[in-house]
């Protein structure tokens, strides 16, 4: 199943990936597949639906739960029915692809999709009018982003010769050619049938062929349905290119996704990640994703499988990708670099000096997921969910920033600083219900390092660690007995906190603490956790 960059690296790195279902862990692929040819009012087109029904059946035979929708369709009428139906299939976390083939047209920067009964030409007086009647492609992105999809991936073969640009006795409506570099939210990739200001060539005329453009995406899906999305784009371009000559027309496409995306499912690749906090660089290299994540994580320290861990209780968001670097020249709002070029540069040197733990703001809203990402055990990587939006101009601070090498790109995530939701808008971890973390501890010093276990802030929750560490070294047997009284009814974040600072302390433990541990041992599921665990079983 296709999958996309997203979810929390670090949970599958200490093998938390292992304990979700295939259907839980992967997002369900839907498409909605439109084409408009016999149009009422205004230039007919002869081939749009034959190649959306090409389109929708290639989709299906890769596993897309599809919707087609032709001429009578996409009328003013039917149309808003049959989108609200299809939108009600959505979940949040799925993967949505749109093609559309017909008319389409650019109206002030934003493109439009043209319904199949239209008004005629001359019955607009203006742009604003004609926009009205037109369904805005942004608005259809924008219902998605509210379902949460994960990804969003347009197909647009519809830069054909704007059908209103001869509009009788008023001036021509919306650009003579092509459709417009319009900005699309995080989270969304967009195949162009033409450049910006070009036009597609439509069908030839022949029966049962498509449109250059369609038959050229096609074949590159069919061969190439486990490559990056991208990948797909560069080849078709190539090819369209050179068989439209004379004609000018290049395909373009916008990259707005943070991740990895294909058709089919992602090859097996290796994956390298580090994780670079305020103190120290944490590396998970040569990571051969079709090989146990477990064991691969198991051989780290615990403090260092601890400080991974944070990560999976931090919200995230995306900061950039390395190829995009030559092509970010300014600050201006790209939601590709959504904290600026230069914080992405510097990023990418590895010159973190004045990011980690510095208050830095984003020049274009972006998307706050529930956590980095996570790659699945094909060496695909999937979107967490949203849980808010990052306004442009807002202040905020990262706790750390994560490296993800795939594809043979890298790709930069920084975990916020705050204080974190799940998926439905509750604390990120909370510990509502367990026994209070300082029940049963009355030395001072203590009852305070413990309380900091649980704190919202990442550097503080890896600071209490090392200092309960140092106390543990330093005092007796009763110390640890303590701590693992009643462990087992106490936060997560109480638990993994004391299981590390015991296991760096190589502290002798008594038999009641091991046995307490053991408990503890046998009732979690949580493989970061057991992993610290293990060795202290054997003391």
């Amino acid at each position: 199943m296709s999958r996309l960059i997203g979810l929390l690296v670090f949970m599958a790195l200490s093998g938390v990936i292992f304990g979700i279902s295939s259907s839980d862990a992967f997002a369900n692929k839907k498409a909605v597949v439109m084409g408009v040819g016999k149009y009422i009012n205004v230039t007919p087109l002869n081939g749009p639906v034959f190649d959306a029904k090409s389109i929708y059946d290639e989709f299906v035979s890769l596993g897309f739960n599809s919707t087609l929708l032709d001429d009578d369709d996409m009328s003013t009428q039917k149309y808003p029915l049959k989108w609200g139906e299809f939108l009600d299939t959505v979940q949040a976390g799925d993967d949505v692809v749109i093609y559309y083939s017909g008319h389409g047209v650019e109206i002030g920067g934003a493109n439009y999709i043209v319904p199949q009964d239209v008004l005629p030409p001359d019955d607009f007086p203006n742009e604003v009018a004609l926009a009205r009647s037109l369904i805005s492609i942004r608005s259809m992105t924008d219902d998605l982003v509210a379902k949460q999809a994960r990804a969003i991936v347009w197909i647009i073969d519809a830069c054909r010769d704007n059908p209103f640009a001869q509009a009788g006795t008023v001036k021509a409506l919306g650009q003579v050619k092509g459709l417009a570099a319009e900005s699309s939210p995080v989270g969304t990739f967009i195949f162009y049938a033409a450049g910006f200001g070009e036009t597609a060539l439509a069908k030839t005329g022949v029966s049962g062929e498509n449109s250059l453009y369609t038959g050229e995406l096609l074949t590159a899906i069919k061969s190439m349905a486990t490559k990056p999305v991208y990948q797909i784009a560069v080849a078709v371009r190539t090819s369209v290119r050179d068989k439209a000559r004379p004609h000018q027309q290049r395909p373009a496409y916008y990259d707005g996704l943070d991740g990895t995306w294909c058709f089919a499912d992602c090859e097996r690749q290796e994956v390298q990640i580090s994780l670079n906090t305020v103190s120290e660089v944490i590396a998970v290299k040569s990571l051969n994703t079709s090989n146990d994540i477990e064991k691969s994580t198991s051989a780290l320290p615990p403090e260092k499988q601890a400080s991974l861990e944070d990560e999976r209780t931090g919200n995230a968001v995306f900061i950039g990708r390395a190829s995009f670097i030559q092509s970010c020249t300014s600050n201006s709002p790209d939601d590709r670099a959504p904290f600026g070029c230069d914080l992405l540069k510097k990023v990418e040197a590895g010159d973190l000096k004045g990011i980690i733990g510095s208050t830095i703001t984003p020049v274009t809203e972006v998307n706050i997921r529930r956590g980095p990402p996570l790659p699945n055990v094909d060496g695909s990587f999937a979107y967490q969910c949203s849980v808010g939006v990052l306004s442009r101009k807002v202040p905020t601070s990262f706790s750390s920033v994560t490296t993800e090498e795939q594809g043979g790109d890298r790709f930069f995530w920084g975990t916020l600083q705050s204080q974190a939701l799940d998926c439905d808008g509750s604390p990120l971890n909370a510990s509502s219900g367990a026994t209070p973390m300082a029940s049963g501890v009355a030395d001072p010093k203590l009852k305070a390092l413990v309380d900091q276990l649980n704190d919202e802030v990442t550097t503080a929750r890896r600071g209490a660690r090392t200092q309960l560490t140092k106390f543990i070294a330093t005092t007796d047997e009763g110390t640890i007995e303590q701590l693992t009284d009643g462990i087992e009814k106490k936060s997560y974040r109480y638990q993994l906190g004391v299981a590390v600072a015991i296991a760096e302390s190589k502290a002798k433990i008594s038999a009641d603490a091991a046995d307490a541990l053991q408990k503890l041992f046998d009732q979690t599921k949580d493989s970061t956790l057991r992993n610290v665990l293990k060795p202290l079983m054997h003391k």
